[in-house]
C-alpha cells in the first residue's frame, strides 16, 4: 500500500504539510501553531497493515500503535518539547493541538 492510501480515508488539514523523509516508517505532516510545530504521523487505516508497520516500530505485531503519532517540536522544528502523544482519530488530534495553541 502506498503511503497516500493510509489517509485517504481522512480530510488532511489544507495547512498540514507533507513532512515524509525516506527513512520514516509512516508518512507524516506538520504544522505550526503559535509557538509550536506538530509533526503528525499517520499509519493506515487497515489494520493489517498497522500490524505490520507495528512490528516494524516495536517488534511485535500487537497491540497495534494508535494511528496518530503526535511530537511537538520547537516552532522552528528543531527542538523536541513534548514527546510523542498517541491517539486514535484526527479529531482527537487536532484537538491536542487547539488546546496546545490557545
Amino acid at each position: 500500500m502506498k503511503w497516500n492510501n493510509y489517509y485517504a480515508d481522512l480530510n488532511i488539514p489544507a495547512d498540514w504539510k507533507d513532512s515524509c523523509s525516506g527513512n520514516d516508517l509512516l508518512p507524516s505532516f506538520s504544522v505550526v501553531r503559535s509557538e509550536y510545530e506538530y509533526q503528525i504521523f499517520i499509519d493506515s487505516y487497515d489494520s493489517e497493515i498497522r500490524a505490520i508497520n507495528t512490528e516494524d516500530i516495536t517488534g511485535s505485531k500487537s497491540p497495534l500503535i494508535p494511528r496518530f503519532t503526535v511530537q511537538t517540536l520547537s516552532s522552528d522544528g528543531v527542538d523536541i518539547i513534548e514527546d510523542y502523544q498517541f491517539f486514535e482519530t484526527l479529531n482527537e488530534v487536532l484537538a491536542f493541538i487547539d488546546k496546545k495553541a490557545h
